[in-house]
């Protein structure tokens, strides 16, 4: 039952999100740029990369956004070389060790970067 009620609220955030989005907010705060990537995932691969190929997907097909190939590889490219699997260490850390890279992304134009992160229980994510 708490799926099914996160799931719903997920749902109507989705719904809700294209209602207050619009290119003057997105002129206005400079949010054109996008790049996004999964880490942690070992919890399972195919899910995590599935989960980013729609962020991905997501943004791409919308006009008002634009997803620079070249700087998403390099930043996916640089997330491999660190240890980012551990689940015991906080996302928070782990951020800290990206800031970085996230720092190089911003020099290269980009806006905003999503990181989403998979968390698995025993019988759902």
């Amino acid at each position: 039952m708490k799926n099914l009620k996160i799931k719903a609220a997920f749902i109507g955030l989705l719904w809700a999100v294209p209602l207050l989005a619009s290119p003057d907010l997105d002129n206005h705060y400079a949010l054109r740029s996008f790049v996004g990537v999964v880490i942690n995932g070992e919890a399972d691969p195919v899910f995590s990369e599935h989960i980013e190929n729609q962020i991905i997907k997501f943004f791409r097909t919308r006009t008002r956004f634009e997803v620079p190939h070249q700087a998403y590889i390099g930043f996916k490219n640089d997330l491999a070389s660190m240890y980012l699997n551990d689940p015991s260490t906080p996302i928070d850390q782990k951020l800290l060790w990206m800031r970085p890279q996230i720092l190089k992304l911003k020099s290269q134009g980009v806006d905003a970067v999503i990181v989403a992160e998979l968390g698995r229980t025993a019988s759902s994510y």
